[in-house]
């Protein structure tokens, strides 16, 4: 993947994100055109007569509408309907002219009001501490099948499992996360626990999640806001303090701080992820705001085209396609050398060509073995 999936759910984690809308296809109290923004507005749906699907409309903060779709506008209808009942900070857009010659488009951009402070009423919660498990790799196509969240204290606040509202296998992940149709048949979907979810989020100091955009899109698809500076991601501190890499797998991670489990159960991953980041905590005292840091400059560096969910240590994103690839190469490549130093015993002078070839062969294969690291950490964790 190209790593667009993620930065969309990051982005709609934190509440902003954008979309694209041929100009003369909106409505308001002026046809959008030139380039306006309009600040404290809401998103609404609108209904329609005759049975018609709603439209999805901004309206500004004197409640007047200056941005109105139909159904037929599939991308930004989806758009706005993921803000629908929720404080817009910002809405904005810019026209700009077609590459292709065909007129001119509408680039807009919502920003939604943060979500920062605890609820009045409510108690912080120091730490909480995020897992999931889903249908796939795709925060855009996929589902969670299993969310679980604990306390810094390792006390369960939410251990749940949920029926997919659109996929209905997943072959590829159950032989992963053993988690088949049957056994979520009878569950309730995960928009019926979203209000819940999110009062959690609110109170939480510190959320720390191990590989955080993978499992941070996901909700974040959902609708889900949370001010991402509060988000600890344990695996890049892991693996950036003690490997020199910011992929590292949680199974592994827990094993070199002793602590061994059944991994991809995501209450399990959980208190494995409390754990590592206990040792983080314990090695260099309260790290949250390095950790937040990290993240956030991450996620700077991946908004071109380098995929946010994994990559190699030079940031271009692992997929399972360049790993296979990476790997046939360097099959072929030991085989060759194998040839070379077989010469060697009756062509002595083919020496000049073996050694080098035995050094860059093992360079490969550390190479190789990265990668796998890098596509397990993404991957399974």
């Amino acid at each position: 993947m190209s790593g667009r999936e993620f930065r969309e759910g990051l982005d709609m984690m934190a509440g902003k994100t954008s979309f694209t809308i041929n100009s003369g296809k909106a409505t308001g109290i002026e046809p959008p055109s030139g380039n306006r923004r309009f600040m404290d507005c809401t998103i609404e749906s609108i209904p329609q007569p005759n049975g018609r699907k709603p439209h999805m409309a901004v309206k500004d903060s004197q409640g007047d509408i200056v941005f109105e779709v139909g159904a037929q506008q599939t991308g930004a209808y989806r758009t706005l309907q993921r803000f629908v009942g929720q404080r817009i900070h910002r809405f904005a857009w810019e026209e700009l002219e077609s590459a292709y010659g065909t007129g001119t488009y509408l680039q807009c951009k919502i920003q939604a009001a943060p979500h920062r402070s605890t609820p009045e009423g409510y108690t912080p919660i120091p730490r909480i501490v995020i897992d999931t498990e889903t249908t796939g790799l795709d925060p855009m196509e996929d589902e969670i099948l299993q969310l679980s969240i604990i306390d810094g204290d390792g006390n369960t606040i939410i251990d749940r499992k949920y029926k997919p509202e659109h996929t209905q296998a997943w072959p590829e992940a159950e032989q992963i996360n053993h988690i088949s149709p049957a056994s979520v048949a009878d569950r309730p979907g995960i928009s019926t626990d979203l209000d819940e979810i999110q009062l959690i989020l609110d109170r939480a100091i510190e959320v720390c999640v191990y590989n955080a955009e993978f499992d941070l899109a996901f909700l974040g698809e959902l609708g889900l806001r949370m001010d991402l500076a509060k988000v600890t991601d344990t695996m890049r501190e892991y693996g950036a303090k003690y490997h020199g890499t910011q992929y590292w797998r949680l199974e592994d991670a827990a094993s070199e701080c002793g602590y061994r489990y059944h991994a991809h159960d995501s209450l399990a991953d959980c208190h494995a992820t409390l754990v590592v980041q206990q040792r983080l905590d314990q090695d260099s005292g309260d790290g949250s705001e390095h950790a937040a840091h990290a993240l956030q400059t991450s996620t700077m560096h991946t908004t071109g085209d380098h995929g946010r969910h994994g990559g190699s240590r030079k940031g271009k994103p692992v997929t399972r396609a360049s790993y296979t690839a990476y790997s046939v190469c360097c099959w072929i490549f030991t085989a060759l050398t194998a040839f070379v130093v077989l010469m060697c015993f009756f062509v002595p002078s083919m020496l000049i060509f073996a050694i080098p070839a035995v050094l860059l062969d093992v360079v490969f294969i550390k190479q190789r073995k990265q990668m796998k690291r890098e596509l397990d950490a993404r991957n399974g964790k």
